[in-house]
Order: C-alpha cells, then structure tokens, then sequence
C-alpha cells in the first residue's frame, strides 16, 4: 500500500512535540519581512509568509523570492526537530508544502543541477506525476538520486530508489554500467532495514519492474521480516510484483 512520502518524513524526525511559539505574521508585511519569515523556526510562520508571497503577483516574479522559496523548499525536506510541525499540524504542514512545491515547480529551471535535486528531495507520493517528471528526465537526476539512495533518511532512500526503478524502466539509453549500477541500489533497498524502503521499492517494481528482478523479489516474498498486517505483507506484495512483471513481460 502506497503511503504518503512527507508523513513518513515528519514522522521520521519527530519524537516529540516542540514547546514555544514564535510570533506570527500578520497580514499585509513588507517584502523584507516575508523573507524573512520564510526562514522561522515556526512552520505556521513559515507557511503564512510563503502565503502572502504566492498571492503577489509581483513578489512571485522577483529573482529574489523564487530563490528564497527554492531554499525553502530545501529546508522544508530536511526538517529538524526545532523546525517540525507538532504531530497534531502534521497535515495542514503537508498541504502547505504541497503548495510550496508546486509553486517551485512552476518556476524552477529543470536544467539546474541544485534546483534539479531540490525537487527529488521534496516530499510527493512514489507514484503520482510529479515522481514521474522526475523519472523523465533522465540521466541528469541520476548522481543525486544515487546520493539520495545512500541517505540515513528512510524518506529519501524509498524516493530515490522508486524514481530511479521508473527511470530505468522508462530511458532506453541509459548504457549498461548505469543500468547495473541502477539494478544494484534496487536489490540494496530490497533489503534495507526500514521496512517502509522494502515496502516501497517492492511496489514500485510492481509497477515498472524488469524481469531480470523476479530472483530478488522471489527473495523478498520468501524471508521478508516485515509482520503481515490485517492480510497485507511486503512478502505477499512481492509475489503480487513478480505477477505484474511476467504479465508485462508476457504482452
């Protein structure tokens, strides 16, 4: 079951809710005092002032905010436990990041490396479109997805690896060495520690998987740790993959 990728990330970095609230913004601030809000310890405070950001035309389109809201972003993908929402606010913080990332979408250069890995690092869903943009583009996202695949962050693992299962399966020109190199981190993350990585490296081969990866998913369904829950498992997903492969395969 496919989960949603920025409350597994908050979850990640929360072990408790943090006391004290900053001051808010209030309506109707000047340019320099957005940005500066854009850089809070408080979430709300962040969110309210990117808020009053996108809703100004003007603002939107000066160098200097899309380049703060860029960093914003990048901020918001490595959460600490000082700049976390409280577990209560986890999803109204997920729709205000949702929010930011299409904002950054809209604007950013896609050719820019550090844009480009800021937007792998966003939280979104494995398989929603945007992971699929990502997936597009090919051989230029590759070096940040194979550092984000060494991450200590399950979030940024089970994001690097299903982009890069879609991409492999997508780009025919990869060449032989980055498609091995790409088979490798695959078969890594079906046995990677966090059982939300193995869960979600499974159900993307599911979906884009080769047939060259029905040993290591025969692997998984027969010794995967991970308990079955109300008749789910990441045992049984993979034989559920392995079947969506040969099917494929067999067309």
């Amino acid at each position: 079951m496919r989960k949603v990728i920025l409350t597994v990330s908050v979850l990640l970095v929360i072990t408790s809710a943090f006391g004290g609230q900053q001051k808010k913004l209030t309506a109707n601030q000047s340019a320099a005092d957005l940005l500066t809000g854009l850089k809070s310890q408080d979430w709300t405070a962040r969110a309210e002032a990117y808020e009053q950001l996108r809703r100004n035309p003007t603002a939107i389109e000066k160098a200097e905010v899309r380049s703060a809201l860029l960093d914003l972003l990048d901020r918001e993908s490595h959460l600490t436990l000082s700049t976390a929402p409280e577990p209560e606010n986890e999803e109204q913080y997920a729709e205000y990041v949702a929010s930011l990332l299409g904002t950054v979408d809209s604007f950013a250069d896609w050719k820019n490396p550090r844009e480009l890995c800021i937007l792998a690092h966003s939280s979104y869903n494995t398989d929603s479109p945007f992971a699929a943009k990502l997936a597009a583009v090919g051989r230029p996202i590759i070096p940040c997805l194979m550092q984000m695949a060494k991450s200590d962050r399950p979030g940024d693992r089970l994001e690097s690896v299903a982009v890069l299962v879609q991409l492999r399966s997508r780009v025919r020109d990869l060449g032989l060495g980055t498609v091995q190199e790409i088979r490798v981190v695959t078969i890594r993350a079906l046995h990677d520690p966090d059982d939300g990585v193995r869960e979600f490296t499974v159900d993307s081969l599911r979906d884009f998987g080769g047939e060259d990866m029905i040993p290591a998913l025969q692997e998984v369904a027969e010794s995967d740790p991970a308990p079955e829950v109300q008749g789910i498992s990441t045992r049984k997903n993979a034989l559920k993959a392995i079947a969506a492969i040969q099917k494929r395969s067999h067309k």
